[in-house]
């Protein structure tokens, strides 16, 4: 988790397929068990969302065939809730298979299409491949643009998501306008009793952080997670996101008994809501051994580095399956600098602690 909120793009699919019988019905049955499967995940309940929309692909594959635009919405939406599960690389080869359905069926033009590149631009950046992520985005942009104009709601989603893209490679300068323009534009469309306001509001915070205007990140925190917490409430992971970054500002400050509460509350949400396997939960440990070895806590700290050491190891073990040789030694690199970290760790303890 990079910390700043990406935007997956819903979609709204149109009913009158003709390579369907009863094609309204059908695809009414099918958008309805998508639905339900993506608030199931929204929820954290990955197993139980991708059941429902395995039951929709099967009927979107009988009805409409493998090259619809139906199969495809299907497709997309398996591939959203793996990435909100934090598997990558299955979630690629999801928006993948939505992308060569739409190929087919519906042009490279329309502006679902033009929304599943988005998605696959986010999964890119979770992997950490910006040079893909900018080449989708920069094409869903010009895309949106073209079909749905700048005042359009999926306009906005672009705009967050660029300017994630360049946060994440720290370019704040180019990112904050982005961010305050993609802010302002769904206060007006959607009002400030919002997620996605939150989201905004969240992301803008993060960028202050970075860049020291501590003021303006306090500010924006505390709005963003006042309003998170009224809309879903402290079980959910929104909201442990929420308390994980403002648990990163005190941090930050250098306020570390403010820090912790926070940073162990989002840890147990995480692992409740989410699991041990979860980037969010992963990245809520490596902080708190951050944090721990600030406050000179090396035990528990210690505790947290052989936890987090296992998860990464079993983590390798699963994507060496699926990426590239590229993407897997991305991935391998980070796994021997945590191992390497933990190793000078155990090294060095008996001397700090004497210290």
């Amino acid at each position: 988790m990079k910390g700043f909120f990406l935007s997956l793009l819903a979609f709204f699919p149109v009913f009158g397929f003709s390579q369907i019988v009863d094609s309204a019905t059908v695809a009414r049955e099918v958008d309805s068990l998508i639905q339900v499967s993506r608030a199931l995940a929204e929820a954290g309940n990955f197993v139980e969302a991708l059941e429902v929309n395995a039951q929709s692909e099967i009927i979107a594959f009988e009805k409409a065939g493998r090259q619809s635009v139906l199969y495809g919405l299907c497709c997309f939406n398996r591939g959203k809730v793996l990435y909100l599960k934090g598997d990558y690389s299955e979630a690629e080869k999801w928006c993948l298979e939505a992308k060569n359905c739409w190929d087919q069926s519906i042009g490279t033009k329309q502006s679902n299409y033009a929304k599943n590149l988005n998605n696959l631009a986010n999964v890119y950046m979770a992997i950490g491949n910006y040079d893909k992520a900018k080449f989708f985005l920069l094409e869903s942009k010009d895309i949106i643009e073209k079909t749905l104009g700048k005042e359009s709601l999926d306009y906005y989603w672009i705009l967050h998501n660029l300017a994630c893209w360049y946060a994440n490679i720290n370019d704040f300068k180019s990112a904050e306008p982005l961010f305050i323009e993609a802010k302002e534009f769904v206060e007006k469309s959607l009002g400030k009793e919002h997620l996605d306001f939150a989201k905004s509001l969240n992301n803008l915070a993060l960028l202050y952080l970075k860049i020291g205007n501590y003021n303006k990140a306090e500010s924006n925190f505390i709005e963003a997670n006042s309003i998170i917490e009224k809309l879903v409430g402290k079980d959910h992971p929104d909201f442990a996101n929420s308390l994980h970054n403002i648990a990163l500002f005190y941090k930050e400050i250098g306020e570390y008994d403010k820090s912790e509460p926070f940073f162990l509350e989002a840890k147990k949400t995480f692992e409740k809501k989410l699991g041990k396997e979860h980037p969010y939960y992963i990245t809520s440990l490596n902080n708190l051994i951050l944090l721990f070895l600030e406050m000179r806590k090396y035990d528990t700290a210690e505790l947290l580095y052989v936890e987090a050491n296992a998860i990464n190891h079993n983590n390798l073990l699963i994507v060496s399956k699926y990426f590239t040789l590229k993407e897997l030694f991305f991935y391998a690199q980070l796994f021997v600098q945590k191992t390497d970290e933990y190793y000078s760790f155990t090294q060095v303890k008996p001397y700090l602690e004497a210290v």
